[in-house]
């Protein structure tokens, strides 16, 4: 078929049409069909009629969709029009294929996913097409978790954007077998149901529902038989007013054509299968690359220059040294409207310089116009104010824009400082030109370097790109070459101010805080500092707790609430090691040979008001120790202890719970008989038993809804909440932190990379005075620093420099600080929330 493909292409790019769903509703018609008698084999090709109300229908189509085992098409978008008379069509496919074992894959638009090919099972992939070069060479590679819903579906904020950016709007196949509420959003009491006469698509005899809002009318194909759509008719009010304006353009029909629909059958997974090429990354979210702006040249010297006007007079020269200028504004222009519209921001730039009362003559305007004729309708003389030019009018005779500057398009604004480098270069209209130039010039004029800086903040930019992916990788990427680590970057949604940098006497070991912020490193050799959280008290008191650690090991600290013991523990060891403040008394504990600790943390009692320190191994043991009388309790778990959480336990003796491998949260109990000769022996049972029946509510008592991972969880809590950060996996090799309320629910989780997905070398929690919520900051074993706010508004990331040892977060007035801690110093910063 012929076909006028620029013009389609055009129409094409017109078209944003989305698809709006349908849900229960009032028909405005009667039952205006009989009875359907038979519902498959040869009946279904033979129109009959029902007593069904259209409503119905649809209703009982929705129903079909919900209860079936598996279903594929071969669906596609069909675009019908006329062009100068010329029947012309276009396709894109919308075709989808799902299973009740968990597969999904689709084909729409530019976006197609499926189960990944051998050797790679139990992996899905999606890749979408990257025309604009946003994400290159990703392709997104998740495990399938064991209910894929919407929210799994569309986590990812460019997948839920490509797959609603089509000709038709959103699957509606995908809609109806994943959605709670189907097709709702069309019909409510303002619409109107109509029955169409019956036809056949395809030799199935189909019902034909019209539904009509205001002027947009959809029209409904359902099988008869099976109750599957067939095929959509969408709304010609969706299209653009200029496809609509052409009159070029008549009889256009924009339907959904689902077909070779069919269910109850094995999928055909191959038709969906995303092969991943060698240089292409296997990511669990996608990247893009950060906005970017050409800085070839800039910060370098041009070659002397000069420009002439119309009539040959000199108007600009590099090497005029007389003139106080310390910024010289170039704008290129060409006879187009929207050069015009630049000429006169210019204008209004140099106006809004007047006002900042800069030194006279310290910015030159110079307009130089690019064509060997004026504008249409003007002369050279009359240009400048007919255009509202600043400056004077240069010509650009022998193209020395395009061979020093690189101007290639016109509009182009070009800034060169007083020593001839180029500091700035913006091609194309910018509507916030006149806003953001008067700054910029001012900042020069002031002697900064404005070239150095975008250089810089696009090389930092980069690396954070680097460090994303690097994050983003999934665990059946391919080589690390494609993602190089990034050395350092920094943050994006706050800035770190620093405010004190202090030297260390020795290597540091380990980093905590208690609850009153207070911070406490351990140093090679066994000394511990205590340093208070006061802006006014920064002196540190010593303490020589006669430790002795191997460096190499994965070394924890907690201080006790009331910061009187401290205990350290090797992750993996089977020894922990207490040190009482007020004596500077040492003890160790050991857990035995064959248990290995997995976490421990301090859990306040309700009687007495010493704090218990619990430890968990990966054997099964849960022992609850006393640090004033040796006290140790002791309890198992037929199910593997994985992690401590201190929530608050009133109807318990023990504010603390133990979480389990299996996802279920137990708490801490201590039988009658323990809690009354607390002082009286060891080994008296901790649960009865830990992991039976309690009295507590479930909401403690329920499953987690994602798989746990091993501790530490850091609560932060204050006279009204309990929250949560607690580690976890989303999927199979998917690590993730959870957000929990005190009845664990999940407020939001983030996505962590697998290089991270050891314990936390280092965690923190305080309230931001500012927005009174409470901040998480974490250290992984990547060096890479996450801070995570409450709200979810403020989650970043950002890596130092040198490697971090521990952190801690603490209130200052009316500031929120962070202190790092490296192998040999101490940085304390104040964290400026860019948002607030």
């Amino acid at each position: 078929m012929a076909r006028d493909s620029r013009h389609r292409q055009r129409l094409f790019g017109l078209l944003g049409v989305l698809l709006v769903g349908l849900s229960s509703g009032c028909d405005s018609t009667g039952d205006i069909l009989a009875k359907n008698g038979e519902a498959q084999g040869a009946g279904s090709s033979r129109l009959v009629s029902a007593t069904n109300s259209p409503r119905t229908t649809i209703d009982q189509c929705v129903r079909v969709y919900q209860q079936l085992s598996s279903y594929e098409d071969e669906a596609f978008v069909r675009l019908q029009y006329e062009l100068d008379g010329k029947l012309l069509e276009d396709q894109a496919p919308l075709s989808v294929g799902w299973d009740a074992k968990g597969h999904v894959g689709f084909h729409a638009y530019s976006v197609q996913a499926g189960p990944s090919p051998a050797p790679s099972q139990g992996r899905w992939r999606l890749r979408l097409r990257d025309d604009d070069g946003l994400i290159p060479k990703q392709v997104l590679s998740r495990a399938v978790p064991a209910k894929v819903d919407f929210g799994w579906l569309l986590s990812d904020p460019l997948v839920a954007e490509r797959l609603s950016a089509g000709l038709a709007g959103f699957p509606p196949q995908l809609d109806l077998l994943f959605s709670d509420k189907p097709l709702s959003g069309l019909i409510d009491d303002s619409v109107a149901l109509n029955y169409l006469p019956p036809q056949s698509i395809d030799d199935r005899a189909c019902l034909v529902i019209q539904v009509k809002r205001g002027p947009a009318e959809f029209v409904l194909w359902i099988d008869q038989a099976s109750l599957l759509l067939r095929r959509m008719r969408l709304p010609k009010t969706h299209l653009t007013e200029q496809m609509l304006a052409d009159t070029r353009v008549a009889n256009i029909e924009l339907t959904i054509e689902f077909a070779k629909a069919r269910t109850g059958h094995n999928v055909n997974w191959s038709r969906f299968a995303v092969e991943a090429a060698a240089d292409e990354l296997l990511v669990n979210r996608f990247v893009p690359l950060p906005t970017t702006v050409k800085t070839t040249g800039l910060g370098e010297r041009i070659p002397g220059f000069h420009l002439e006007s119309p009539t040959g007079e000199q108007v600009y020269s590099s090497s005029d040294h007389k003139r106080q200028r310390k910024a010289t504004v170039l704008l290129w222009l060409a006879d187009h409207p929207t050069c015009r519209v630049a000429s006169e921001q210019l204008q209004h730039v140099a106006t809004e310089l007047e006002e900042l009362k800069l030194p006279i003559g310290s910015v030159e305007f110079v307009t130089v116009w690019a064509e060997p004729r004026p504008a249409q309708g003007s002369s050279f003389d009359s240009m400048p104010s007919d255009w509202n030019m600043p400056g004077r009018l240069a010509l650009d005779r022998e193209a020395m824009g395009r061979d020093l500057f690189q101007v290639l398009e016109a509009p182009t604004v070009v800034v060169i400082d007083a020593a001839n480098r180029l500091q700035l270069r913006e091609s194309r209209s910018n509507p916030l030109l006149d806003q953001v130039l008067p700054a910029l010039l001012a900042r020069l004029v002031a002697g900064e370097d404005l070239a150095h800086e975008l250089i810089s903040q696009q090389n930092r930019a980069m690396e954070r790109y680097r460090a994303e992916l690097r994050m983003a990788a999934a665990s059946d990427a391919q080589s690390s070459d494609l993602f190089p680590a990034a050395s350092s970057y920094e943050p994006q949604a706050f800035q770190l101010r620093e405010l004190s940098r202090d030297q260390l006497p020795q290597e540091a070991l380990a980093v905590c805080t208690d609850s009153r912020h207070t911070l406490w490193t351990l140093l090679v050799g066994g000394e511990l500092h205590q340093q208070p959280n006061s802006a006014s008290d920064q002196s540190v008191k010593k303490f020589n707790t006669r430790w002795q650690v191997d460096l190499h090991s994965a070394v924890r600290m907690e201080v006790a609430p009331d910061s009187h013991d401290v205990a350290l523990g090797i992750i993996g060891g089977s020894e922990v090691q207490l040190f009482n403040t007020t004596t500077a008394q040492s003890r160790s504990i050991n857990m035995g040979s064959s248990s290995k600790i997995v976490d421990f943390q301090w859990i306040t009692m309700s009687a007495p008001s010493t704090a218990r320190l619990a430890v968990i191994t990966r054997d099964g043991q849960t022992v609850l120790i006393d640090p004033t009388n040796r006290e140790q309790l002791s309890g198992r778990s037929p199910v593997e202890p994985v992690a401590l959480m201190a929530l608050r336990n009133p109807q318990q003796a023990v504010d603390g719970h133990v979480v389990l491998a299996d996802g279920s949260i137990e708490p801490l109990q201590l039988s009658n008989d323990s809690i009354r000769s607390v002082t009286q022996g060891v080994g008296g049972p901790i649960a009865t038993p830990l992991g039976g029946k309690t009295s507590r509510t479930d909401a403690i008592n329920r499953r987690l809804a994602f798989q746990p991972d091993v501790g530490p969880w850091l609560t932060w809590r204050d006279g009204s909440q309990e929250l949560t950060l607690a580690r976890g996996w989303l999927a199979t090799d998917e690590p993730a932190v959870f957000l929990l309320d005190q009845a664990l629910n999940q407020r939001w989780h983030y996505r962590m990379p697998l290089q991270g997905q050891l314990a936390w070398t280092s965690a923190s929690v305080a309230q931001d005075p500012k927005s009174g919520q409470p901040v998480w900051g974490i250290s992984t074993s990547d060096n890479t620093i996450h801070l995570l706010r409450a709200d979810g508004l403020i989650i970043d990331h950002f890596r130092p420099t040198e490697p971090v040892v521990g952190l801690a977060l603490a209130p200052h007035g009316e500031r929120l600080e962070l202190t790092l801690v490296h192998a040999q110093q101490k940085v304390r910063y104040a964290l400026d929330f860019r948002n607030d």
